[in-house]
């Protein structure tokens, strides 16, 4: 419900909810993100729903910021791989032909 109130006021509607679990807290951090699921790791009603906002916050720019520089990169990561296998296969033509 909390998520669906954030949502709202954007432009995001539509788009894939993370998953939202509640830990025991450890001390070390109020929140994180971890793929698409939610961490949060406050009892205190208030400081969790702070937590909340900030780590869906967080999946948001995740989601809309670096989720097209992985894209490019394995696209690239392919295309390379693609020029590597043509050049290995021409090299062991010429590597043949001389033996």
């Amino acid at each position: 419900m909390q998520l669906t109130h954030l949502l709202r006021p954007t432009a995001l509607e539509g788009m894939r909810l993370p998953n939202i679990l509640t830990i025991t807290p450890d001390g070390k951090k109020s929140g994180e993100v971890i793929g698409r699921t939610i961490y949060i790791y406050k009892k205190d009603g208030a400081k969790a729903l702070d937590t909340l906002r900030h780590e869906f916050l967080e999946y948001i720019l995740t989601y809309e910021l670096v989720a097209p520089y992985k894209k490019l990169v394995n696209k690239l990561i392919t295309l390379f791989e693609e020029e590597m296998y043509v050049r290995k296969e021409k090299l062991i033509e010429k590597i043949l032909k001389a033996i």
